[in-house]
């Protein structure tokens, strides 16, 4: 489809929904990298092992954590792994 038979409003309509739907595949790709930094982070950590100088990066991954279950951009598996995350710092 070339939209040669649009209208300048129905283009103008085409490409709002566009940006639109590009905003969102940004929100998600961001979404899904804070997730990977995140859970590669965590892995570098074990309750064994975690020294008190790992405070404030463990803190700055908690506000992270914090960050995205406070937004609407998770799935609700996504969701319930983080939480599980959170429940191990205690």
């Amino acid at each position: 489809m070339t939209g040669d038979n649009l209208t300048q409003s129905e283009r103008e309509t085409l490409e709002s929904i566009k940006d639109s739907a590009n905003g969102l595949l940004d929100i998600i790709s961001d979404t899904g990298a804070e997730l990977s930094g995140i859970s590669e982070a965590l892995a570098g950590y074990a309750a064994e092992t975690v020294k008190s100088s790992d405070k404030d990066a463990i803190d700055s991954l908690v506000n992270r954590m914090d960050a995205l279950l406070d937004g609407d951009n998770l799935t609700q598996s996504e969701r319930e792994n983080l939480c599980e995350h959170q429940g191990q710092r205690e």
